[in-house]
């Protein structure tokens, strides 16, 4: 059940999530290591606390200067910082659970602008220059901010944001002025079930009119996920719900959406839920094949898509 991407140093990371079957009682979630040429497993890192009791997985995967790699884990809701070197594994940052509130007031209110209370879920993440990581959560309708010290604030929270899959994939521009967010599905009456990509401004309080839309993709029940640029500019987003790829232009406008469905369907390893994409330097699209619904097992992969393109220098940042 591939979920989060990375590549470094010819390496590409791979964390483990779970399908909707739900994994109570199993083991631990991996991060898996393959090298990048010969495509072999390089081995495992088991992350360690995680509560294997109920359900349990991992999500989104980034690299700070150091190469120290951060990974979020659903269970306990936190994000794990591990050293390669080493081994030695810590929780960098702990989220707490946001009870629900409507109407929001600001982003000091600790609740979630939702009408369903649900537990957190800490989805994707993205680093800016300053060493302030951004984490979506998919389930209270909000975007955190941990600081270098590991203490999560709320950042920003937004009703808009309320649906069963809310804020998923994340990534900061080139200019390192702005993040763009994918909304999985939306709850909003102009735009039922549609996936839209917001943008909100890097500051320290963003406001509700600071929200802008980038694109929103007009087949219902798309589902956009993992997002990432290209060092053309473009925004390359994995659809989970139409089993595609997007690359939107850096205006906004739709370049390219790909397999249509009776190509997916032709592939060795079909598109079935694809949910986070990373660049392997060489021009292909990596992208993690989840199989969330059906827990295909031969479904359960990373694609390779020839895109020409590859990745927008990622920001690592320095931190203590």
């Amino acid at each position: 059940m591939p979920e989060g991407i990375a590549v470094r140093d010819g390496v590409v990371y791979v964390s483990t999530h779970v399908s909707a079957r739900g994994n109570a009682g199993a083991e631990a979630s991996k991060i898996f290591r393959f090298d990048l040429e010969t495509k072999q497993p390089l081995g495992a890192i088991t992350v360690s606390g995680q509560t294997t009791s109920g359900t349990h997985g991992l999500l989104s995967i980034a690299f700070d200067a150091s190469g120290r790699l951060y990974v979020l884990d659903r269970n306990p809701s936190r994000v794990v910082r591990i050293d390669l070197t080493s081994g030695e594994q810590e929780t960098y940052a702990s989220f707490p659970e946001l009870p629900t509130c409507r109407p929001v007031i600001g982003p000091s209110t600790n609740c979630a602008p939702v009408t369903v209370d649900e537990p957190n879920f800490v989805d994707y993440l993205a680093f800016d220059g300053a060493g302030n990581a951004y984490v979506t959560d998919l389930q209270a309708a909000t975007i955190w901010r941990v600081p270098p010290n590991g203490i999560p604030e709320i950042w920003f929270q937004d009703a808009r944001l309320d649906s069963i899959f809310g804020p998923n994939g994340i990534a900061v521009d080139a200019a390192g002025t702005t993040i763009y967010f994918a909304m999985t599905g939306s709850n909003q009456p102009t735009s039922p079930t549609q996936g839209i990509i917001y943008t909100l401004p890097i500051k320290d309080a963003p406001v509700a009119a600071d929200l802008k839309v980038f694109h929103t993709f007009l087949t219902p029940a798309s589902g956009p996920d993992g997002i990432a640029f290209g060092a053309s500019g473009k925004l390359y987003v994995a659809l989970a719900g139409s089993n595609q790829v997007a690359i939107l232009n850096p205006d906004g406008t739709e370049f390219a959406i790909f397999p249509n469905a009776v190509s997916n369907q032709m592939q060795e390893v079909p598109y079935d839920l694809p949910a986070s994409v990373a660049f392997d330097g060489k021009g292909s699209l990596l992208v993690t094949n989840q199989s969330f619904f059906t827990a295909t097992e031969s479904h359960w992969a990373v694609l390779d898509a020839w895109v020409g393109d590859t990745a927008q220098p990622l920001i690592e940042p320095p931190i203590a």
